[in-house]
């Protein structure tokens, strides 16, 4: 639900100084909680700048397309900034100063910079980024923060890198994740240490809030994010095979809280994964031996459970739950 922050995101964008025109290009997927009238409301102030795209009905699970489907306005621009209806920009000069760089810099991809971590409208004094100074960033981290440390607010790339992406950085269940790894093939990243925007955390009604809450979606998410690495390890010729498997596995564990021992069973024998186990310490093994045979004693997160006085604690009742809803919605959908 982005309406109660929208304004913000809007505000962010027309205050921008540059040296450079610039167009913002806004999708509303039919939003039912007024957002859509907001961005009328700015797209009628600012008709030069602010061209819409508003959907009849919600596209998100829609595979293929309906026909429905209203096609986005073209991206024109050399570079491409993004960001989401519930986070905004904070420095009027983020734009001026990231193409700058790009610019001067050919050999780069994208850039991006720190947020400011703020929960609903309250700060929270935290700050998130890649590191306290400006540098060329590792690629390899892609794998091992899910995106935290580069937020989609902060991301600025060469349009030319995406225009025609492959098949599999469109299939996968976020759309960040896989353009972060087709960019890394393109040119190196660079990372300003400078807070120009703000990341909201714990939106109700945002797909983190979703994905966290619906157990069918996060078994989904985590399924559907392994064939999206395979894929990339073909594009990218293997380059990072090491870390692809890693992330791979992490993900394979994280399915094995919703499914029978049997499907666990299967699904690592199909990920081909024996290389990523053999690289494991012989405690993270066990760690991984015992979730695959006993994921009840575990938390999702891989943390062993506290029994006190012969009862259950909190989160063993919350995740018994969760499996028991998970359960009916798998038979829902088959």
């Amino acid at each position: 639900m982005h309406a109660p922050f929208i304004r913000d995101a809007i505000e962010g964008f027309l205050m921008q100084q540059t040296t450079f025109p610039v167009e913002i290009l806004i999708h509303d997927d039919a939003s039912p909680d007024g957002t859509a009238d907001i961005v009328r409301e700015y797209e009628k102030k600012h008709p030069q700048l602010i061209k819409a795209t508003y959907q009849i009905e919600n596209q998100h699970k829609k595979k293929p397309k309906t026909d429905k489907y209203v096609k986005p306005h073209p991206r024109r621009g050399k570079y491409v900034a993004m960001c989401e209806g519930d986070d905004y920009w904070t420095d009027p000069l983020k734009l001026q100063k990231q193409v700058e760089f790009m610019e001067a810099n050919p050999d780069f991809s994208m850039c991006f910079h720190a947020v400011e971590l703020v929960d609903g409208h309250k700060k929270t004094g935290r700050v998130t980024g890649a590191g306290n100074k400006d540098t060329v960033f590792d690629q390899t981290k892609l794998f091992y923060s899910d995106g935290f440390h580069s937020p989609t607010a902060s991301l600025l790339f060469r349009k030319e890198h995406v225009e025609n992406r492959p098949e599999w950085s469109t299939k996968g269940p976020v759309g960040d994740i896989p353009l972060k790894l087709v960019l890394s093939q393109k040119g190196k990243f660079y990372y300003i240490n400078q807070v120009m925007g703000v990341r909201r955390i714990r939106v109700p009604g945002s797909w983190n809030d979703r994905v966290r809450n619906n157990p069918v979606q996060e078994y989904e998410y985590h399924k559907r994010m392994i064939p999206m690495l395979d894929g990339f390890n073909d594009y990218s010729k293997y380059k990072y095979n090491d870390e692809v498997l890693d992330k791979k596995l992490y993900y394979t564990k994280k399915t094995f809280f919703f499914i029978s021992r049997k499907e666990r069973f299967f699904l690592l024998k199909q990920g081909r994964l024996s290389r990523a186990i053999n690289r494991l310490s012989l405690f993270k093994k066990m760690e991984f031996l015992a979730v695959l045979l006993f994921p009840k004693l575990f938390d999702k997160n891989g943390i062993i459970r506290r029994f006190v006085s012969g009862k259950k604690p909190v989160i063993f009742r919350i995740k018994k739950a969760k499996q028991i809803a998970f359960k009916k919605n798998r038979v829902n959908h088959s």
